[in-house]
């Protein structure tokens, strides 16, 4: 008999994981939703698709993106990123670019961020003190005008603390640095590459994918087909609600099928994928670790879905604001013309908060109102123009990086590698803020690792850069 292995939740790292391991195993996933794809998955709403984000796939690794078209039949389109960010009602590329930056604002107070840019860059070649927090890597990168500008404001209004409260490891791991080469390359010479390699941790996207039917929930689709295909047996509306563990290694589980009569499931792998503190409450544990979930929590999303029609309200796909009800819009339509038809398209607007909240408990119609006042002021649409609406919660969107959270990810970390057949993988189950790239990479290669019956692998500590899984 092939040994039974269960993947809790049947997000991206939980189906990629199973197709990987469907050939040589019994795999089994639990989702409690009844829609497989997590945050990557798309709502339908009537004639129209929506994204939960919305979401695309870009990665700079070669083998990720072969195994990305592979899943997909090739059934994609790519196209470049356009982002901006508007400022003091001003819209500017993002990430930044000096020349777009410096070359519009007051010549002076340009001067006086150019010359605090470079000196912040000449320092950092000489003297690397450490830093302590988001407030001082952001101003150690970027000088402290561009830092105030641009990065200050909105860094505290999407995730609810100011930088001084955030953790270096966040800005390290999700902000571009300004690179000079990058800057000549593409600003000068108009070079185009589809990624700027001079930042490690958060390269620069430049070209981006996306399914040519549907949204990125077809992604998840095609993974679900996939598994189906190989043998997974996939279990929706089913819920884990306890995780026996004995002697180092997991016993069992107990999952209810549509919120009925519990039933026991007894694998011998256990491969986590949900969030990091609801699985620990569903396990037997120390008052270290339960002590420990105070350092970890997640930033809340509301996401207003709106059905517009408008054939097209602007041409890039993201824009970002410090200064209004949302903090980021999106047009679905360009991503996919096929998801609007001609004379509608689909606006996304999102909203950080915390779960329970103000924001969290304010009625849908009231979200909306307040959005849309704002999407007039910026003379985007009004409210005659929008046909539809509707309004996702999401409670644990984005793993927030407080001050101290490494200790206590790192004595949570320390307590799952002692159980022998225990892995947490992904955005939730690593509390890593990491993309769909990184999560199907890190889910390949962990089911490389079992395939091959290798030893789990050991970290001493914390690293965003090292610990693809545990």
């Amino acid at each position: 008999m092939p040994k039974k292995i269960a993947i809790i939740g049947g997000g991206i790292s939980g189906l990629c994981t199973a197709l990987k391991l469907a050939d040589k195993y019994e795999v089994h996933i639990f989702e409690k939703c009844s829609q497989f794809g997590g945050l990557a998955k798309s709502i339908k709403k009537g004639n129209y698709i929506f994204d939960i984000g919305p979401h695309a796939f870009h990665t700079d690794n070669k083998d990720t993106l072969e195994n990305f078209k592979k899943i997909m039949d090739n059934e994609i389109i790519s196209f470049e990123k356009r982002v901006l960010i508007n400022h003091n009602g001003r819209y500017y590329k993002y990430p930044l670019k000096p020349f777009d930056v410096l070359l519009r604002m007051n010549p002076f107070y340009s001067l006086w961020c150019i010359l605090n840019l470079l000196y912040v860059k000449t320092k950092y070649r000489f003297i690397r003190s450490k830093d302590r927090s988001a407030d001082e890597w952001l101003s150690n990168r970027f000088g402290k005008p561009l830092y105030e500008l641009f990065f200050k404001g909105y860094t505290t209004k999407v995730w609810g603390v100011p930088p001084k409260n955030l953790s270096p490891l966040f800005t390290q791991h999700r902000i571009p640095i300004i690179n000079f080469r990058d800057m000549i390359l593409r600003g000068i010479l108009n070079i185009k590459k589809s990624f700027d390699e001079g930042h490690k941790f958060a390269p620069q996207v430049f070209k981006i994918y996306y399914p040519k039917k549907e949204g990125i929930g077809y992604f998840a689709e095609k993974l679900v087909k996939k598994n189906k295909g190989k043998g997974v047996k996939l279990h929706k509306n089913s819920e884990v609600t306890k995780i026996n563990v004995k002697n180092n290694k997991v016993h069992s589980i107990e999952f209810k099928k549509k919120k009925k009569k519990v039933i026991k499931f007894h694998p011998d792998i256990l491969i986590s994928t949900i969030p990091i503190d609801e699985f620990i409450r569903k396990l037997k544990t120390s008052p270290k670790i339960k002590n420990a979930l105070k350092y970890l929590d997640y930033r809340s999303l509301l996401i207003v879905c709106m059905v517009v029609n408008k054939d097209n309200i602007f041409k890039i796909l993201h824009v970002y604001f410090r200064d209004k009800f949302f903090h980021r819009l999106s047009e679905l339509k360009n991503f996919n013309k096929q998801l609007f038809k001609k004379g509608k398209t689909g606006l996304i607007a999102e909203i950080t908060c915390d779960y329970n909240d103000n924001l969290w408990k304010m009625n849908d119609k009231n979200i909306f109102e307040n959005t849309v006042k704002d999407l007039e002021k910026e003379k985007f649409v009004k409210m005659s123009d929008v046909e539809d609406f509707f309004v996702l919660r999401i409670k644990n969107a984005y793993p927030r990086y407080g001050i101290g959270f490494e200790k206590a990810l790192n004595d949570i970390y320390t307590k799952f590698k002692k159980i022998s057949n225990l892995y947490s993988i992904g955005r939730q189950g690593l509390f890593r803020y990491i993309d769909m790239d990184i999560c199907m990479k890190n889910a390949f290669d962990l089911a490389l690792e079992i395939n091959s019956n290798k030893n789990k692998k050991i970290y001493n500590e914390f690293n965003i850069e090292k610990t693809p899984y545990i």
